[in-house]
């Protein structure tokens, strides 16, 4: 789950702030404050809710990076009557295709203003070649693998979505969508990711991730040349600050 400095709570609060003009990255206490009402709104819908089944444990941490949005990396084990054994089951809590402008445009609206991976940059391609495998390849059904996450359902219907950017126009099909729960994405109006654990070796990874630790960063401090210091530093952020 990561924030979205266009959460209308946020647009509102900026209107009570020193001035008209006031930037949503000149009050990094708005958006921190925002992000921990809608984080705890997401965890009592899920813990207390039950929106994914009952809950038996749930792991999570917040990171900030040097971009600086909050956002949370969320593991959530299920108790054994609603755990995920079929793709049936992962159908019912995850999804990556575009939907229905005509049945669900809110959630159309969601899903290609948030869950769509590109156009690929620097931060996600090593040797001409995408980190996330996107875009992925159309799948008929769902299918578990042994990678660890199964491979959704993602059926060339002919579902697309144009989106500019600058000069370019790029078409974007299911093969392009990050997996994504509707009812999470059509209600928290952000980035909300949502991936079915089937392996030990994913749940692995996901722990490395969450105990990674804080952002490091190495600083060189010059005093006219005559002395220099190093410091192996914490990087924050201004909202993780807040």
């Amino acid at each position: 789950m990561i924030a979205n400095p266009q959460w209308p709570e946020i647009i509102e609060a900026l209107k009570h702030t020193d001035g008209p003009d006031q930037k949503v990255e000149d009050c990094p206490d708005i958006v921190a404050r925002v992000f921990q009402l809608k984080k705890e709104a997401l965890l009592q819908e899920i813990k207390k809710g039950g929106i994914f089944g009952k809950v038996r444990a749930v792991v999570h941490t917040i990171e900030f990076q040097k971009r600086g949005l909050s956002h949370m990396h969320l593991l959530i084990f299920l108790d054994s009557e609603d755990k995920i054994r079929s793709p049936a089951d992962a159908d019912s809590v995850s999804c990556a295709q575009i939907s229905d402008p005509k049945t669900h445009p809110i959630l159309h609206e969601m899903v290609t203003k948030y869950m769509v991976h590109g156009p690929c940059d620097h931060c996600c391609q090593k040797d001409g070649c995408c980190t996330k495998n996107f875009p992925k390849e159309f799948n008929e059904q769902t299918k578990f693998t042994t990678d660890g996450y199964p491979n959704l359902a993602r059926p060339n219907n002919g579902r697309e979505y144009v989106k500019i950017h600058g000069q370019t126009q790029t078409i974007y099909t299911n093969r392009d969508i990050v997996p994504y729960n509707p009812y999470l994405s059509a209600r928290y109006n952000c980035h909300i990711n949502v991936e079915v654990c089937v392996s030990v070796k994913a749940i692995k990874y996901i722990h490395k991730y969450i105990y990674k630790g804080h952002d490091r960063t190495t600083l060189e401090v010059r005093d006219h040349d005559e002395i220099k210091e190093f410091l192996d530093a914490r990087y924050i952020s201004a909202i993780e600050s807040c």
